[in-house]
């Protein structure tokens, strides 16, 4: 039996699913074996979705990954701000980008393909090693390499997705080449820099051809090779989960270099700077967790694998600029260059007074900034809304130009020549305004017209016959039903379902969701009020 929660999760948080079907989870919690089978969570055969029930979060091993890879970036991200010029910042770019994809790529695997055992455990911890070398370029080659080795040795115990992880390693592979005539050339010049632009140009094409094509190619074959009839797919939940939880603890990388600079036993302006970067941190994680801008909408991974890819990618220049920000952060607040600063004592960690920003800080700063502004507001639009036009106070389509509106005024801002304290206080209100913006705007709007408290499209009284239309399952709070076996067999037919179109039948519940009506001979619902129900149908309010 399907299990409600995963309904929920799945279906009411990030959209719903054309065809699921839930495969049973045969030794999720057996611990009798130290090394069990590889298998997959999820996988598509066809256009069904096959997933587990049970909804997945991350797990404690994920979390020291991830503590491991935003150590690393930060200190990538210092070493910038002392050297804050074109060459340095590209230099950033292209140890960054290695790095998150290292990272991704075991993301993606702990969330396709691990079972929790013995192997996955060693896999983890050579990943560690591996990003402790210093060789930068033979390490990433030895990580991508891994990640082929393990998905060829897949390869004979997952016969069905064997095409699948073959097109896997070829991409890794040919991507590695490339990387590995960059080791022939002089470190740090301008020849090994623009291979490593191919290269890294060339893997994100890989990975963002292949899956499309693996869905739209109207063949059999792609260029000679069968296309593959199972395909891994991604579990949803888990991965948005994973990306906000990698955000949350590069602002927190953010915030601990902030304190660490401020740290002093007296209240002053400099202590009020270090207020003011912290406030502009979390009003990044206050817009970041409503970055759909809506109330009810289909997440971007489900929305298109195109929105889905977008999603993922935008993660890659949003954690960049996060760590740009507050590395150049932690710099403005040492700064002393604001009326009375002379007679403030250094922090017990300032290693000197610094009376003006240094060449480069505030255009780092302000850059970066905007850069996740912008990639904010455009996950944002990657997100489909599925509102009514008038049910918040401010549409999503002004809340999201108001982004882009601020990151542009971030972008220019060093030209205005301000102190520290003014930039920081100038940027730290524009935040909260934006902030309230979102969370004023979310707001429901009063005074609904009559037609929409009747139930919209509905005739009147239609709505107090909604009980004689059949069984009424509500995901958000608690089912309503004759008896509890026409429960169970409405979860395991909606294991299967298939909708035509989204169609709004009734105006909004007191919850603001919708109803949305479904039956088992009838696809659409305007064939229901044309012509009458036939089968099992059951409202559904997701």
């Amino acid at each position: 039996m399907i299990n409600p929660k995963t309904i929920h999760a799945t279906i009411h948080t990030f959209g719903h699913i054309r065809k699921l079907e839930i495969i049973p989870d045969e030794d999720e919690h057996q611990y009798d074996r130290l090394i069990r089978r590889p298998k997959t969570r999820q996988y598509f055969k066809g256009d069904t979705l096959h997933r587990g029930a049970e909804e997945r979060r991350t797990s404690y091993t994920e979390l020291f990954w991830d503590l491991i890879f935003v150590g690393a970036i930060g200190l990538m991200g210092h070493e910038l701000v002392h050297k804050p010029d074109g060459f340095h910042l590209e230099q950033f770019v292209l140890t960054f980008i290695p790095l998150y994809k290292v990272w991704n790529d075991v993301h993606f695997y702990l969330n396709v393909w691990a079972s929790e055992d013995l192997v996955q455990k060693f896999f983890i911890l050579w990943g560690v090693v591996v990003s402790t070398f210093n060789q930068f370029v033979g390490c990433y080659l030895l990580a991508r390499l891994t990640i082929a080795f393990v998905y060829f040795i897949f390869c004979f115990f997952m016969p069905k997705f064997r095409i699948y992880l073959l097109y896997n390693i070829f991409g890794n592979v040919f991507s590695c080449i490339l990387w590995a005539v960059s080791l022939g050339m002089p470190i740090a010049s301008r020849e090994q820099a623009n291979v490593i632009w191919y290269a890294i140009i060339v893997d994100w094409l890989w990975n963002t051809a292949y899956p499309a094509a693996m869905k739209y190619w109207p063949h059999d074959k792609i260029f000679c090779i069968q296309k593959p009839l199972y395909r891994a797919a991604v579990n949803i939940e888990h991965m948005a989960d994973r990306l906000g939880l990698f955000v949350i603890i590069t602002l927190g990388e953010s915030v601990i270099a902030l304190l660490y600079s401020t740290w002093s036993s007296n209240i002053n302006t400099q202590a009020a700077k270090g207020v003011l970067g912290l406030l502009l941190a979390y009003n990044l994680h206050w817009i970041y967790f409503d970055v759909d801008a809506s109330r009810q909408y289909k997440h971007a991974l489900r929305r298109h694998i195109f929105t889905g890819l977008l999603f993922v990618f935008l993660h890659l220049p949003l954690c960049a600029a996060i760590v740009i920000m507050g590395s150049t952060l932690g710099v403005l607040v040492q700064v002393m260059d604001f009326p009375g600063s002379e007679n403030i004592p250094v922090g017990l960690h300032g290693a000197e007074r610094l009376t003006e920003i240094p060449p480069g800080i505030d255009w780092l700063f302000c850059g970066s900034l905007s850069m996740a502004i912008c990639c904010l507001a455009t996950i944002g639009l990657s997100h489909q809304s599925m509102d009514a036009v008038d049910l918040m106070k401010i549409h999503k389509r002004w809340r999201i130009s108001f982004r882009y509106v601020t990151a542009a005024i971030f972008a220019v801002l060093p030209l205005a020549k301000l102190n520290s304290l003014s930039l920081l206080a100038i940027v730290s209100s524009l935040s909260l305004v934006l902030v309230i913006v979102e969370t004023v705007g979310r707001l429901r709007r009063t005074g609904r017209s009559d037609k929409e408290k009747q139930g919209g499209d509905i005739e009147q009284g239609e709505e107090s016959n909604v009980e004689d239309r059949g069984l009424w399952v509500r995901w958000s709070s608690h089912f309503r039903s004759r008896s509890t076996n026409d429960i169970t067999s409405a979860l395991q037919w909606t294991s299967t379902f298939s909708s035509s179109r989204t169609l709004n039948m009734s105006g909004p519940t007191d919850d603001g969701s919708r109803r949305r009506w479904f039956s088992q001979n009838s696809r659409s619902s305007l064939d229901e009020k044309k012509h009458g129900v036939k089968g099992a149908p059951f409202e559904m309010c997701i």
